[in-house]
């Protein structure tokens, strides 16, 4: 008998031959339920409704449980046996998420795949980019995204996640937070934070804090930051501003990237 997967879904993506299809008497809730089949009840749904089949208000409680139950499924490989790929998973339990105003799970999903060891964080990317483009779920998701990057224990994994998105309008709306990160954070946060202006590195504001980074302490940054003006159209201050770190740059890498292109902007 032929194998099936989920209807309603647009993607072009094809799950395995053995998958199998979900059937949502499976997951029927008896009396002794466990979080695990509510988890896959509400799956089922979203797969085939693009809903979550039930009240969410009532498992407010255990909104967190849900979170964690798809990403040990999205780490296990274990939705292939169902028939969803680790990529629906992720854009489900978003979707329940933002469906139940549950901003801390939602959180929480892309926070812990960020720091899994099964790479979830790579389903989670292409569900954002798919709700991020999706009508109905953009703002719920941005808002989330800019309650995100405005906590202190949630930050980085925003950061971490928007250059991946590659959404330039997602970038402007959280412009701010990230300039503010791209001056006075540090290491992976702020190499992110940079990854992302870049995206508008060709807005006057975001070009002059580009170039006061050219005399930041740490050579990556700067080395960052030189990579990224390499694509900056330049005027006479920037270009004067350039001449003069590169008298100043120890680093013979970077000097050589700036004095491209100053040449290329006299030409």
């Amino acid at each position: 008998m032929e194998k099936q997967t989920f209807g309603g879904d647009d993607d072009s993506e094809q799950p395995a031959a053995q998958q199998k299809k979900l059937k949502l008497s499976k997951f029927e809730l008896g009396p002794d339920y466990n979080i695990r089949e509510i988890f896959w009840k509400i799956m089922a749904s979203y797969a085939t409704t693009k809903s979550p089949g039930m009240d969410l208000a009532g498992l407010h409680n255990q909104r967190i449980a849900l979170m964690r139950s798809a990403l040990s499924v999205m780490e296990s490989r274990e939705s292939g046996f169902y028939g969803l790929s680790p990529q629906f998973i992720a854009r489900y339990a978003m979707m329940m998420a933002l469906d139940a105003g549950w901003e801390d799970a939602f959180l929480e999903l892309i926070g812990r795949a960020r720091e899994s060891r099964a790479e979830s964080w790579q389903p989670v990317v292409q569900a954002l980019k798919h709700l991020l483009a999706s009508e109905k779920y953009r703002k719920k998701a941005v808002d989330c995204m800019k309650a995100g990057i405005r906590n202190s224990g949630s930050y980085p994994s925003i950061l971490f996640y928007v250059p991946k998105i590659g959404d330039k309008e997602l970038v402007s709306e959280l412009k701010r937070e990230i300039s503010i990160y791209a001056r006075g954070d540090v290491d992976e946060n702020q190499l992110n934070a940079l990854d992302s202006l870049a995206m508008l590195a060709g807005e006057e504001d975001v070009k002059g804090m580009l170039l006061s980074l050219l005399s930041h302490w740490n050579v990556d940054i700067r080395r960052k930051v030189a990579g990224i003006i390499k694509g900056v159209a330049l005027d006479e201050k920037s270009a004067a501003l350039i001449n003069r770190r590169i008298e100043a740059e120890p680093d013979e890498e970077i000097k050589r990237v700036l004095k491209k292109k100053v040449m290329s902007w006299k030409k």
